[in-house]
């Protein structure tokens, strides 16, 4: 049973440097929680379509003992040169330490 959603900001106003912080509170047995991303928020920083949690904190009481059917494999991050990480538009010019 889907208990809600909630949508996150674009962080456009704050040029893509600020973090947001939800808090949702669930009053009722909930065995699991299962989050599910719709979509990303497209900018020129996001290259590869990406959503980013920072943290998660879930706090309660074990309703049932957890028992995975099928076990959590993580899958090897790729290996991406940081200069390709830049926006398209970005003209900024690195230059020597302590140069300027």
């Amino acid at each position: 049973q889907r208990l809600g959603h909630f949508c996150l900001t674009s962080n456009k106003e704050t040029e893509y440097k600020a973090r947001e912080l939800k808090t949702v509170q669930i009053n009722r047995p909930t065995p699991y929680l299962r989050l599910l991303f719709a979509k990303c928020h497209l900018n020129p920083y996001n290259f590869f379509n990406q959503v980013g949690i920072v943290g998660l904190d879930a706090f309660g009481d074990v309703v049932t003992p957890l028992r995975l059917v099928t076990p959590i494999r993580a899958s090897p991050a790729p290996e991406v040169d940081l200069k390709a990480l830049r926006p398209p538009s970005s003209t900024v010019r690195m230059g020597k330490p302590g140069a300027g």
